[in-house]
């Protein structure tokens, strides 16, 4: 009977065994990546010693994201902007812990979660360029982005609590992030950035953030403060979308304040593989003019070659930019509009935008 019993359980155990192995789950991967190939043009005729024109790999970015387990996750992305020697780096490292149905603890370098149009991916955007309030107010923690160039690339380094409720209908999310983008912390302080959004019908959603950060760098004399929020909503309705969301802020150094502020309204039309795209947009920053509101009548059309979910995939992308603004000083802006190239010095220098864009996504 011992024997039979011995035989019994070593049997059970071996049948155990590749039960448990099969219960296991296999850790997922997914590999994902796009590239981003622009022709830009101005319209500008006195260029000075500028180009008048430019070929360039905008972005190329490569992802690997998966899943440990049910409740562990990862996600990376490495990026090729520009298609230069030594431009390669890790631009999101982060890992996440799903604490229950509705709550999570993300942790790591990534894009922190403020708005509408800079927490998404750049694969996914309307036209070429984000518009001015977008990157100048979202684009960095710091309130050091300009219209033309987000300094901390609408990403930062910490720690955050998202989920959801009622279905995905009610979305929060609360990050305490050290406040100077991908470079190295300048202080002992937290930035923090909040957002709700809230979706009351199928069509359409409606979103609000904050963000709130000491800028004065750890042991130099005198204040510093960046403080901005956001209201933004986005209609859908079968192959239309209408989205708009407006941007204010507060930069203090010391006894000066400026409050910059602006807002873009888009509307995109979708044709079978084509879409139609228009937006205006408004800013309106006495560190970017002091004359006034700088604004522009965005036009374009993209032709879908392969589709990759509702937004995005592989396409052509070609828009104009008519940008206007008064004379005087200008500061923030670049003929190209793409954060390189020669900066505009004035109003008067502000010349439409053309924009040719492949876009290659797997």
């Amino acid at each position: 009977m011992r024997r039979l019993g011995s035989i019994a359980i070593a049997g059970l155990a071996l049948v155990a065994l590749p039960a448990s192995s099969e219960e296991k789950p296999t850790p997922k991967v997914e590999l994902s990546g796009y590239g981003q190939f622009d022709y830009r043009r101005t319209g500008a005729d006195d260029l000075g010693t500028a180009s008048r024109h430019e070929f360039v790999g905008r972005r190329v970015r490569l992802g690997l994201a998966g899943k440990v387990n049910e409740r562990l996750s990862y996600s990376f992305t490495v990026q090729g902007d520009g298609l230069n020697a030594n431009s390669a780096s890790l631009l999101d490292a982060s890992a996440t812990v799903q604490l229950s149905s509705w709550a999570r603890v993300q942790a790591g370098q990534s894009k922190y979660d403020f708005d509408l149009a800079g927490r998404e991916s750049a694969s996914l955007l309307t036209l070429s360029d984000r518009s001015f309030a977008t990157q100048a107010i979202a684009g960095g923690l710091g309130g050091a982005s300009t219209p033309a160039s987000p300094s901390g690339s609408f990403r930062d380094r910490g720690l955050s609590l998202t989920g959801d409720r009622l279905g995905g209908r009610l979305v929060y999310s609360l990050g305490a992030f050290q406040g100077n983008g991908r470079g190295a912390d300048n202080n002992s302080s937290f930035a923090w950035v909040a957002r709700v959004q809230g979706q009351p019908t199928s069509r359409l959603r409606l979103s609000a953030g904050f963000i709130d950060t000491d800028t004065q760098d750890e042991g130099k004399p005198g204040r510093g403060h960046y403080r901005a929020w956001t209201l933004g909503a986005a209609w859908e309705w079968e192959a239309l979308l209408v989205r708009g969301e407006y941007y204010g802020a507060q930069k203090t150094r010391d006894e000066a304040k400026e409050k910059p502020d602006g807002f873009y309204l888009e509307v995109v039309r979708g044709i079978r593989d084509f879409e139609l795209l228009a937006r205006y947009q408004r800013f309106d920053d006495p560190a970017v003019t002091t004359a006034g509101a700088i604004e522009s009548i965005d036009l374009g059309a993209r032709y879908f070659l392969a589709r990759q979910g509702k937004k995005g995939g592989s396409s052509l992308l070609a828009n104009v930019l008519v940008r206007d603004a008064p004379e005087g000083p200008l500061e923030g802006l670049t003929r190209l509009n793409d954060g390189r190239g020669t900066a505009v010095t004035t109003g008067s220098d502000l010349d439409p935008v053309f924009v040719l864009r492949l876009q290659v996504q797997f």
